[in-house]
């Protein structure tokens, strides 16, 4: 623990489903995770693939579905 004070509006993210295609949500620029990254991809009849580059961190995909959206 480092004994630095909580800032207020870097303790809840909110909204991270509001964007199609790949958006990183959280970071240690927008929170206080010194080293966390967490980011979402989402597709849908419009966006359906995505590239990118994510240099030298370390990576992991978990899928998911929303009920009646998808097969």
């Amino acid at each position: 623990m480092t004994g630095r004070p909580l800032d207020p509006g870097k303790r809840i993210v909110c909204n991270t489903a509001s964007h199609r295609g790949r958006k990183i949500a959280v970071s240690p620029q927008n929170s206080l995770l010194s080293h966390l990254c967490y980011g979402r991809i989402i597709f849908d009849g419009k966006v359906s693939r995505v590239a990118f580059d994510n240099g030298n961190q370390e990576t992991a995909l978990i899928c998911t579905r929303r009920e009646g959206h998808g097969t």
